[in-house]
């Protein structure tokens, strides 16, 4: 795209002199010329791409707080990856805990399988389906 529409444009260009001083030069460049592909761009279009990156944490904190989102690992999947470190990592160590949640909802049920106590001490009777998304939240 740079080659076919831009042509001649006057650009800045980062120097450095002999004795290391750093200093930036105005200079016109052909974009037309076919042997710049060595060259490193670095391209700032503006505020728009940050503030959307702001926006979408905006978003999910919201989403959150207001309980649209429950689960970590969605609220988590949502924000921009450079915004938390190892996100990843974090990612599949509430997978691993979910999954050993859902293990010992499974063991709870094998050991009694009908009958389930509510919160206030009455009995009730769920499948096994339920049994396990109620201890896992919801999920």
């Amino acid at each position: 795209m740079m080659r076919v529409d831009f042509g001649i444009r006057t650009v800045s260009v980062d120097t450095v002199d002999e004795n290391g001083i750093e200093g930036r030069e105005i200079v016109e460049f052909n974009f037309e010329a076919p042997d710049y592909d060595g060259m490193a761009l670095n391209v700032d279009v503006g505020a728009s791409s940050y503030w959307s990156e702001l926006m979408q944490i905006q978003t999910a904190d919201s989403l959150l707080m207001n309980g649209v989102l429950t689960d970590a690992v969605t609220y988590l999947e949502t924000i921009p990856d450079h915004y938390i470190r190892n996100k990843q990592k974090i990612i599949e160590k509430l997978r691993e805990q979910k999954a050993l949640q859902a293990q010992m909802a499974q063991q709870v049920f094998a050991q009694n399988p009908r009958e389930v106590t509510s919160d206030n001490g009455e009995q009730m009777y769920q499948t096994k389906q339920n049994t396990v998304e109620n201890m896992m939240g919801g999920a």
